[in-house]
């Protein structure tokens, strides 16, 4: 028999890991869910700045409208009033358009910011598969996670032709990991904007 004929009659050595509890288990997806939380908390803590702003300036302009009731105000008292009040709509509708900008600006960079991160960590989970899957000659390596429309990839498996490799795959990601980490729990270590 040739070498051919011999690799031929071989069954592919086909591997299965667990994709989202690799993500999940990943030291960096847990270090950049606390990075992209605090941004995100920032970034709000911004845009409640600006509405504090548009409730006191709301405030100002209900109290000038108690004052223009009070018929002891002189009208020149009144005009002022009325002039204060006109500019501080203004500012109002100012800062209504601000915060509207500011909220999706704020939303589109945070999105595309969750985006960027999860990308990054998907290609270097999957380098570390293909790392481990290659070290051991796999020939194909299934996600059992998730497929079309989150459907998992691998519906049966029969334990004798497959081997789980995501322990290995995560002991691997996780090399790197600051001393004392421990993953999150199932649902903690997603990145949301």
């Amino acid at each position: 028999m040739s070498a051919g004929q011999l690799q031929a009659q071989q069954p592919a050595k086909i591997g299965l890991v667990d994709f989202a509890r690799l993500q999940r288990e990943f030291y960096r997806t847990d270090l950049e869910r606390k990075s992209f939380q605090a941004k995100r908390d920032e970034e709000r803590a911004k845009v409640e700045g600006r509405r504090k702003q548009f409730k006191e300036l709301l405030e100002a302009q209900a109290g000038a409208q108690k004052k223009l009731k009070d018929p002891t105000l002189s009208e020149d008292a009144k005009k002022k009033v009325v002039e204060e009040a006109t500019e501080r709509q203004g500012q109002l509708q100012s800062l209504q358009q601000e915060l509207l900008e500011l909220e999706s600006k704020i939303n589109a960079e945070l999105a595309a910011k969750a985006n960027e991160v999860q990308k990054s960590l998907t290609e270097e989970i999957y380098n570390t598969i293909g790392e481990v899957a290659g070290a051991q000659n796999f020939d194909v390596v299934l996600n059992r996670t998730f497929g079309i429309n989150g459907v998992p990839t691998v519906a049966f498996s029969s334990a004798k032709n497959l081997t789980d490799l995501t322990e290995e795959v995560s002991k691997k990601l996780n090399s790197k990991a600051p001393a004392g980490w421990t993953p999150p729990k199932e649902g903690e270590a997603d990145i949301k904007p």
